[in-house]
């Protein structure tokens, strides 16, 4: 593993693509709700799609997969955010797979619907393009990330964007208050699940995190951020 001495060139904040958006749930008032367990799929790649989806509760996690069968994780959705909105307003298929990480709930209507609520109030729709840019912005780093980053880097990276997302100061450092497994994080990094565990011990030995039951602390931000690069 490469020592941890590494320029940190930015304060700006990082994309977390662990997206914690909180679009206003009036939107999705009334609307028909479902229940979907672990693992099941919420939405399919290459399918018509005529519904914008909010979740409730749960969590969601938005891939690709290519001919070959093999997933490629590019987001996850906590509570509060939407997905479906882009193939139902193209009225294309979607590009994306929504697969449930946790037991799941989800309100949907249809486009048409979304759109009427959209466009008759001017914070949904400022809410909207705000969330749009975010998407934007966090696929720009994530290609960024795994076309110039190695594994460090990028876990580094996804790490301090956690803490900026879901960050708790408390007196042992900076809480996670989000539950990730490591799974999770090497389909977002691109690499294995036995390469992520190898650095989050790396980070654990150096004292630059810790693991609390199964929330993540960051004990050390600076060290933390001088193994990133942006």
């Amino acid at each position: 593993m490469k020592g941890i001495q590494r320029n940190f060139n930015s304060e700006k904040p990082l994309s977390s693509p662990w997206l914690n958006l909180h679009i206003p749930y009036q939107i999705f008032e009334n609307s028909p709700t479902k229940y979907f367990r672990k693992g099941s799929v919420i939405l399919q790649q290459d399918v018509l799609n005529h519904y914008v989806y909010y979740i409730l509760s749960g969590r969601v996690r938005i891939s690709i997969f290519g001919e070959d069968g093999l997933e490629k994780t590019i987001q996850i959705l906590a509570k509060g955010n939407i997905f479906g909105e882009i193939s139902s307003i193209d009225r294309s298929p979607t590009m994306i797979t929504a697969t449930a990480v946790a037991d799941t709930c989800v309100a949907f209507q249809e486009v048409s619907i979304f759109l009427s609520k959209i466009s008759n109030s001017p914070i949904l729709s400022r809410t909207m393009i705000e969330k749009l840019c975010k998407t934007v912005l966090n696929l720009t780093q994530h290609i960024k990330d795994l076309s110039f980053l190695d594994a460090l880097e990028r876990v580094s990276n996804y790490l301090y964007g956690l803490s900026l997302e879901y960050g708790v100061n408390t007196e042992s450092g900076i809480m996670l208050n989000i539950i990730f497994t490591h799974q999770e994080m090497a389909d977002l990094t691109g690499t294995c699940r036995v390469t992520v565990s190898k650095i989050m011990n790396y980070l654990k030995q150096n004292n630059i995190i810790d693991k609390f039951g199964s929330y993540v602390c960051i004990k050390d931000l600076e060290s933390l951020k001088k193994l990133c690069r942006f």
